[in-house]
C-alpha cells in the first residue's frame, strides 16, 4: 500500500492525530509513491468532477484501454466500444473463434462504493452466443469502462463474470482494490473507499458516471495542489 514516508518538521504534532487539525498554512508533506499515483490516475479537472457528481469518460479513452488490453495475445483482434446517444453502448469485436461480434447494450447498473463493484449489462439486439470469449469481452469492456476513475487496471485480474442469458454481471471488485489507487492511504484518507459511483449512461461519444468523491477539506486542498 502506498503510504507517504514521514511528515515534514513544519508539520504540527496534532496533524498526526488528526487530519482535520492540519491547515493550508503548513509545508506540503511529501507524498511519496501517492503524488505520481494520484497524478497518473486524475487530473485536476477529473477530480473536481468527482466530488461535483459528474464525469464524462470518452469513447477514445475507453477504446485505448481495449487496444492497450488487446497486446500480446491473439484470440481477439478488434475491441471497441461506441457510446450513442440512445443511451445504449455498441460492442464490436473481431475473434479467432467466432470472428465479428456486434452487440448493442444497456447499462442497467453500474455501481461502485465501499461494498460492491459491479457492472451489469443487457444485451438488447440478439441472443448471446454460448462461447467462452464473450466472458473475456466483457471483463475488458467493463475494466475500460472505470479506468479514468481508478487508474490503470491489470486486465483480466480480479473480475467475476456472470453470464445469464442476455443479462451480464461483472464483478470488478478485486481488480479495483488491486489497482494502484487501491492501494493508496493518503495519512488515512483511501480513495478507492472515498470514491462512489451510483450510474452510467452512454451518450453520444462518452459514458456520463453519477459519481461522489468524500475528501477532508484539509485533504482536497492537498491533493487539489499536487494536481494543478
Amino acid at each position: 500500500m502506498f503510504i507517504p514516508s514521514s511528515l515534514p518538521p513544519a508539520t504540527p504534532v496534532s496533524f498526526m492525530d488528526s487530519v482535520g487539525s492540519w491547515t493550508s498554512s503548513v509545508a506540503l508533506p511529501d507524498l511519496g509513491e501517492v503524488s505520481p499515483v494520484l497524478k497518473e490516475t486524475w487530473d485536476l479537472q477529473t477530480f473536481e468532477n468527482l466530488q461535483e457528481g459528474k464525469v464524462a469518460v470518452p469513447d477514445d479513452a475507453i477504446n485505448q484501454f481495449l487496444a492497450d488490453s488487446l497486446k500480446d495475445q491473439t484470440e481477439v483482434s478488434e475491441l471497441t466500444i461506441a457510446s450513442r446517444a440512445d443511451q445504449t453502448l455498441a460492442i464490436h469485436a473481431k475473434t479467432k473463434a467466432i470472428g465479428r461480434i456486434d452487440l448493442i447494450c444497456k447499462v442497467d447498473l453500474f455501481e461502485h462504493n465501499r461494498e460492491h463493484s459491479l457492472i451489469r449489462l443487457k444485451v438488447t439486439d440478439k441472443k448471446l452466443p454460448d462461447h467462452p470469449i464473450l466472458s473475456w469481452m466483457f471483463a475488458r469492456v467493463s475494466l475500460a469502462m472505470a479506468t479514468k476513475l481508478t487508474g490503470p487496471i491489470k486486465p483480466g485480474h480480479g473480475v467475476i463474470v456472470t453470464i445469464n442469458g442476455n443479462l451480464v454481471s461483472v464483478d470488478v471488485r478485486q481488480a479495483l482494490l488491486d489497482s494502484n489507487l487501491g492501494q493508496v492511504n493518503l495519512f488515512g484518507w483511501q480513495p478507492i473507499h472515498a470514491l462512489s459511483i451510483r450510474s452510467a449512461t452512454p451518450e453520444a461519444g462518452h459514458l456520463l458516471l453519477t459519481t461522489d468523491l468524500t475528501v477532508p477539506e484539509n485533504i482536497r486542498k492537498l491533493v487539489s495542489a499536487f494536481l494543478g
